[in-house]
């Protein structure tokens, strides 16, 4: 389309225009004319002034448009992002959750094991100090039981002569779950009779046992001899024999120092064998216990009252606390009444209810130093009731 300005000037007019209120007039010659009576006349022949104007208000009000556009865009955009993500950190979360329970149902099922003692054995190892291998024919037996068995165990010097300790080798993981820790808290120290004597006879006996406990202050000690007796009986008949031959030798006090380690210290026992067999197979069950009870659940009020035996689930624990064992003191003391037993001329008879008396308030007393007739007449009984 030709614009007005380019058909006035084609004819010889002069255009000219003029605002005039919300009209714009159009001057043609000496006439001016209304501006709606020229619909061709196109914007670039208006005025400018209120163009640009309206136009900046136009260009704000759509960059506004445009901008919160892009925002909403840009909001949706990001809302969807974080949706996207967070539903990606769910599923992550269980997947891993679902690892997690896989894995603690894994290691409850290794923990059971364990503590059935199922494995128990396989762990366990006993470090032999060399001085024990080199006794005789005692290192050969005892050797030769362990690996018999099973059990692991290793020949080297321990920090105390003569000695065996024990180590548990278990899986940290499992190691952290069981209620009880893996020290084995034991040390046995084996000698033979004449060294055993030597050192009852010279008074070291007492220290050597000081010294071993400082060594393993929180262990259980004992010691271990063999064929004790029997040396002492043989050196004793041959001082009788020979009395010349054998001078200066004297029978140890070895029963008083073997009590002594009862009443003058705290977790130190002894043990006797009468050879080399019965050495090493006292050594071979006590490493299989020390195992085992690394694993034992403890023992609950309804365990001990079931006399310790590890209760099944499907027993009747309504029976077992009804025993007679949980019943009261005073009931307790007549068990015994109707216990058969044979006289001196083949007749049989009921305890009673006085022997089943002094015999349950005799074994079941606490207190040593009270007498056994005191005992017999409740002193003991009544003495705890008090405190």
């Amino acid at each position: 389309m030709v614009d007005m300005a380019t058909a006035c000037s084609a004819v010889g007019y002069a255009l000219t225009l003029h605002g005039n209120g919300d009209r714009l007039m159009v001057n043609l010659g000496d006439d001016w004319w209304d501006s709606s009576c020229f619909p061709s006349i196109v914007e670039d022949d208006l005025p400018q002034k209120g163009k640009t104007k309206d136009n900046a208000n136009k260009k704000r009000s759509a960059g506004e448009l445009i901008r919160r556009t892009r925002n909403t865009k840009e909001e949706k955009a990001r809302l969807m992002d974080e949706k996207k993500q967070q539903k990606e950190q769910e599923k992550l979360q269980k997947v891993a959750l679902k690892q997690q329970a896989a894995e603690m149902k894994k290691l409850q099922k290794e923990i059971q094991s364990w503590e059935k003692g199922k494995l128990a054995q396989q762990s366990i190892m006993a470090q032999i100090d060399t001085k024990v291998v080199e006794q005789g024919s005692v290192g050969g037996q005892l050797l030769t039981n362990l690996a018999e068995k099973g059990i692991t165990f290793q020949i080297t010097s321990n920090p105390v002569e003569r000695s065996i300790i024990w180590t548990m080798s278990v899986p940290e993981n499992v190691a952290q779950a069981l209620s009880r820790g893996m020290e084995i808290s034991y040390v046995l120290l084996i000698f033979e009779a004449e060294e055993f004597c030597r050192l009852v006879t010279e008074e070291s006996f007492l220290d050597h046992v000081s010294r071993v406990q400082s060594v393993y202050p929180s262990h259980t000690v004992c010691y271990l001899t063999y064929r004790l007796m029997a040396y002492i009986n043989k050196r004793e008949q041959e001082h009788y024999k020979n009395p010349g031959n054998h001078s200066g030798w004297r029978r140890p006090p070895v029963e008083k120092l073997l009590a002594k380690l009862t009443t003058h210290f705290v977790g130190v026992h002894s043990r006797l064998c009468m050879d080399e067999a019965e050495l090493a197979e006292h050594v071979v069950g006590l490493t299989c216990s020390l195992a085992s009870c690394q694993f034992r659940k403890k023992l609950t009020r309804l365990s001990i009252n079931a006399n310790g035996s590890l209760i099944p689930k499907d027993a009747d624990r309504a029976l077992i606390k009804k025993s007679t064992w949980n019943a009261h003191e005073h009931e307790k003391e007549f068990l015994l009444a109707n216990l058969i037993t044979e006289g001196l001329v083949g007749d049989n008879r009921r305890l009673g209810e006085v022997c089943s008396k002094r015999v349950y308030r005799i074994l079941m007393a606490e207190s040593g130093s009270i007498k056994t007739d005191d005992v017999e007449n409740g002193a003991d009984f009544f003495t705890r009731q008090s405190s």
